[in-house]
């Protein structure tokens, strides 16, 4: 979960929307313009990390546990689904 948990710590820190991004779409539009290898190992890392958990609370856990600092409105499995699914459209 390295890479998950680098871009967890480097993309969605304490204020991450204020300084650098305007939604989590523009900050992982900038990881795969950056880091494209990189955001093909995130993507299946997103899908371990939903696999392998038992509930929501769970994903909570792990991502407050890299730093996440950021509280999607329909929970962070949706998000995270998201995210994946967004990487993966793109060709990551």
């Amino acid at each position: 979960m390295d890479d998950l948990q680098h871009v967890i710590g480097a993309y969605f820190y304490e204020f991450w929307d204020e300084h650098e991004y305007t939604s989590w779409e523009h900050a992982i539009d900038d990881l795969m313009a950056r880091s494209p290898e990189r955001s093909a190992r995130v993507a299946a890392q997103i899908d371990a990390l939903l696999h392998d958990s038992d509930s929501e609370e769970m994903v909570q856990g792990s991502l407050d546990a890299m730093g996440l600092a950021y509280a999607p409105p329909d929970g962070v499995s949706s998000w995270l689904a998201a995210v994946r699914d967004r990487i993966i459209r793109a060709g990551g």
